[in-house]
């Protein structure tokens, strides 16, 4: 199973009102990620920011056009992802890129042989995709994530569940929010090395590097991977 926030595993058993009856084992990861993967957050582009889906776009571009494809797009919206695909689709066309948008349920097995099979593509995908991708080799060379995967504050189950935790001197936002959003984005991160010669970078668009939590989900990653934080040009 995913560990969450490295050194506070115990709370992910908590949340979900297990006994305890083993203390958590941290099995390191048989790759190295130090030497063969990158991090990288951009500054100053807020999500919720007008135009997101505008600069999502042009991003995946940029990194498929200087990679030749070989990208996978991560979304945590269905609907950023329709918006960000119908931008992308006339700015790959006329590089002889291929579009790959996995938008409804089923299918996701097809697309990801479609996109392994073909080393010019860019494949696009929302949480179906955040996990059991294996795409070894050359045909994945970069992730591109919209945003952190934090879940939704207005959640009626989260609010409630939140309220109780307060009541008993709990922290909501780390257990609730915090935990899950790291362990997502550890499955997204993890669909870039599958194999002892891959390598290649993460990019995550819509978050806030000066957020304290960020060391939170840096430490969370094996490696962890160099860390870069610079505005879209410098990355």
């Amino acid at each position: 199973a995913e560990d969450g926030i490295r050194d506070d595993l115990v709370t992910g058993v908590q949340t979900c009102a297990l006994p305890i009856c083993l203390p958590p084992m941290v099995v390191p990861s048989p790759f190295d990620f130090r030497r063969r993967s990158v991090l990288a957050m951009v500054r100053g582009d807020g999500w919720r920011r007008a135009g997101f889906a505008q600069r999502c776009a042009r991003a995946i571009g940029d990194v498929a056009e200087l990679l030749g494809g070989r990208t996978l797009g991560l979304f945590t919206s269905r609907q950023r992802l329709q918006e960000t695909a119908a931008k992308l689709e006339p700015l790959l066309a006329p590089r002889g890129i291929t579009l790959l948008v996995h938008d409804r349920p089923g299918g996701a097995a097809r697309l990801v042989d479609r996109f392994a099979a073909d080393p010019r593509a860019v494949l696009l995908g929302t949480r179906s995709l955040w996990q059991g991708v294996d795409v070894p080799g050359d045909a994945l060379s970069c992730v591109v994530i919209d945003k952190l995967p934090f879940p939704r504050p207005e959640d009626p189950l989260l609010v409630g569940r939140s309220a109780r935790l307060r009541e008993s001197g709990g922290d909501p936002f780390r257990v609730l929010s915090l935990e899950p959003a790291v362990i997502g984005f550890k499955q997204m991160f993890g669909r870039l090395i599958r194999g002892e010669s891959d390598r290649g970078f993460v990019v995550v668009l819509g978050a806030d590097p000066a957020r304290g939590y960020i060391d939170d989900f840096v430490r969370s990653l094996p490696g962890p991977p160099r860390f870069v934080v610079g505005d879209w040009r410098e990355i």
